[in-house]
């Protein structure tokens, strides 16, 4: 993944701190929760550490931009594939890192 801070604020006007500080001012913290996929192919194991690996390319990618991530890691790997109608869109979706945003309370003094 690659992914240029710079080139989405210029052209997009993405603010990668507005989730945070909106959060913030709530009283919440956010992070992304990342979970890796593959496709069927290859066996659990090495299926499993692949997911891993996503993830964990994913995340290092992310720290740069001040992106914060939940510890640990959901490495799905082929035990809950997206659905897709076509078996080669399904192996295609499924090599991939999916994210949900968790917002927490921050329990921080003010």
């Amino acid at each position: 993944i690659v992914v240029s801070t710079p080139w989405l604020t210029e052209r997009h006007g993405y603010d990668p701190t507005w989730l945070r500080r909106a959060a913030a001012a709530r009283g919440f913290d956010v992070a992304l929760a990342l979970a890796g996929r593959t496709d069927a192919s290859g066996g659990e194991a090495t299926n499993r550490d692949l997911s891993r690996r996503r993830v964990d390319a994913v995340r290092a990618a992310l720290a740069p931009l001040g992106v914060a991530t939940v510890d640990g890691v959901e490495a799905l790997s082929s035990t809950r594939p997206l659905p897709a109608a076509d078996p080669a869109e399904r192996a295609r979706l499924n090599r991939s890192v999916s994210f949900g945003i968790e917002a927490r309370p921050n329990h921080r003094d003010p």
